[in-house]
């Protein structure tokens, strides 16, 4: 315990090393590029204590509370966003487009003039998909959109990664393949997106409509964790009959035989 204890305050104190020799730096440029890190620490000093981080902000040069609201707020246009990492060499041009669905809790609450958790009609949102993006080489993941949905279905997880890719190449990204797990839904947007355009439910790959090629792959660790699932609830597994003769010339195979039997 004692010795974990230890090792935990040692890596707090580089992580804090760290983060001040980044502040420092911050310091002496007249409009700084703040790293996530720097934003994560201010804002959780910012909604610890507003005193204490206008005081840790006479001496360090930490986000202003302005930009700080705009954050929480979502005032920062994520798609600008992205184009200025693109632009900047932080992310790498060809990026995978991540999916994946957060399911929430039903609830409504009224908050400066507006319902927050329901549609117009005044249905409660059931989930949360969020779109993200990770370079091939130079990465940053980020978080491109979020959509909440009263009930997500296929059709309309397919429309919505569809616009998501057509919008990155706009901006001048390439998308070469959607990453999902394979959750009922997102098999079907896939299997959707690949019969739309013309190609097998079952294919891996589809060309969209400007001849981009984008792969459609379910990651390996939910497949994995369906494995695991399968174990604990069936306790066994019943494989199907196997049979591969690609690979085997059944007619030199009984031409072989019957010189020996004519031998013997």
């Amino acid at each position: 315990m004692l010795l974990n204890l230890s090792v935990y305050i040692k890596n707090e104190n580089e992580n804090s090393c760290t983060l001040l020799e980044e502040l420092q730096v911050l310091k002496f440029k007249k409009c700084p590029v703040y790293p996530a890190r720097v934003i994560r620490y201010a804002l959780l000093l910012r909604y610890t204590s507003l005193q204490a981080y206008k005081l840790v902000k006479d001496e360090f040069p930490l986000p202003s509370l302005s930009l700080l609201e705009k954050i929480t707020k979502g005032g920062i246009d994520p798609v600008k966003a992205a184009q200025l990492l693109l632009s900047k060499k932080l992310i790498s041009k060809d990026i995978v487009l991540m999916i994946d669905e957060m399911y929430l809790q039903k609830s409504v609450d009224y908050f400066g003039g507006e319902m927050i958790g329901c549609n117009e009609e005044g249905s409660m949102y059931k989930g949360i998909v969020g779109f993200m993006i990770v370079g091939l080489k130079e990465s940053i993941p980020y978080m491109i959109k979020s959509l909440p949905e009263v009930q997500i279905k296929g059709e309309w997880l397919k429309e919505e990664i569809i616009k998501a890719i057509e919008l990155l190449h706009s901006i001048g990204f390439k998308v070469r393949c959607v990453v999902a797990d394979n959750h009922s839904t997102n098999v079907s947007a896939f299997s959707k997106i690949l019969t739309t355009n013309g190609c097998d439910k079952d294919d891996l790959a589809v060309i969209l409509n400007d001849g981009s090629k984008v792969y459609l792959f379910y990651d390996s660790v939910h497949l994995m964790k369906n494995i695991r699932n399968n174990l604990l609830n069936n306790k066994r597994f019943i494989f199907p009959a196997f049979k591969f003769s690609e690979f085997v010339d059944y007619s030199m195979m009984y031409m072989t035989k019957t010189r020996i039997f004519k031998a013997i």
